[in-house]
């Protein structure tokens, strides 16, 4: 049985889409002032040991907030988050 031609609306809807504007789906991130810190601190290569002794926290705070931080930007590892967090303006080079 031969396919019979797709409606006259439905030929357009590509190029409706195609044409729409783009909407943001994401949230600006919003970082804490400890979130901040401890990204700072991991811009600078810090280990999660060394940023909790300097911040007299736990390790795993550290990692929690670590956790936050790259759940935040939407990345699975560091070398994606110092360049979302560049990108994003969160860090600067010096």
């Amino acid at each position: 049985m031969p396919m019979s031609k797709p409606p006259r609306r439905l030929k357009s809807a590509p190029r409706k889409v195609l044409a729409a504007p783009l909407v943001p789906t994401q949230r600006p991130i919003e970082l804490t002032k400890r979130e901040q810190t401890i990204l700072n601190h991991v811009w600078l290569g810090a280990q999660n040991q060394t940023i909790a002794g300097e911040l007299h926290i736990s390790v795993r705070t550290v990692e929690a907030h670590r956790a936050m931080i790259m759940r935040k930007f939407g990345v699975t590892n560091v070398a994606q988050l110092l360049r979302s967090a560049l990108l994003g303006g969160f860090l600067q080079l010096r």
